[in-house]
């Protein structure tokens, strides 16, 4: 791509400026032997345990969609051999989730249906191999890039950290009540960047790692910058 001057792209009243996640886990106290305890378990915890199980999870895998993708239901099938529930847990999107009460509903939802429907006596844990709840501490610091116009944007994705594309692509919605991410509000109110604000929103996380969104993310931006260069 050629050499895009600042004149030719429109610039951002306020830059955006990146930040990497970071989170310590800390322990409740709190364990589930069996999916009944489980489920009463994710009802009665507090947000960061809920956070800690799934967005924490992801981030800590590098993947959006890995086979499993929350602990809950990694435990339910590796340790109880609840596969249909372990599947079932698994498919809960977190990514797609506009709030951790929204993200805790689903769970619950899945885990309701399973004890209502099925005839078969939910299977009890190994001791020693309990579900012990753990709590988030979250906090983030500021990263080395900002952006304040299309052609920094795009180099600042292709050297951030994967903490800090998960944070400002997916976590950073549970903070907004439109349920918009960081990065697709900056490019619509700062830019006026609302088809590719849009094109953002829509990224799929299934079957992707946060790498290769990066490299979609990235084309996407330059297409772009491409478009206003060339139009």
């Amino acid at each position: 791509m050629e050499t895009v001057t600042p004149s030719k792209l429109p610039r951002a009243k306020d830059p955006f400026r990146f930040f990497s996640r970071m989170a310590l886990s800390v322990a409740t106290g709190a364990k589930a032997r069996n999916l009944p305890e489980l489920l009463e378990g994710i009802r009665a915890a507090p947000e960061p345990v809920i956070y800690e199980h799934t967005y924490g999870f992801l981030q800590r895998h590098r993947f959006l969609s890995p086979e499993t993708t929350n602990d809950f239901a990694g435990w339910a099938s590796n340790v109880l051999r609840e596969e249909e529930a372990g599947e079932r847990l698994a498919a809960v999107d977190a990514t797609r989730c506009r709030s951790i009460q929204e993200l805790r509903e689903s769970f619950v939802s899945v885990l309701d249906r399973r004890l209502r429907d099925s005839s078969v006596p939910p299977r009890t844990a190994p001791e020693g191999q309990e579900f012990h709840f753990l709590s988030a501490i979250r906090y983030s610091i500021p990263a080395s890039c900002e952006a304040w116009d299309l052609a920094e944007m795009a180099e600042a994705l292709r050297k951030v950290g994967p903490s800090s594309l998960y944070l400002h692509i997916f976590e950073s919605m549970l903070r907004h009540e439109r349920g918009r991410s960081d990065l697709s509000w900056w490019l619509e109110e700062e830019l006026g960047e609302a088809p590719l604000a849009r094109a953002v929103e829509a990224l799929d996380p299934a079957g992707q790692s946060l790498e290769s969104l990066r490299t979609r993310l990235v084309a996407a931006v330059e297409r772009r910058i491409e478009a206003i260069v060339h139009g």
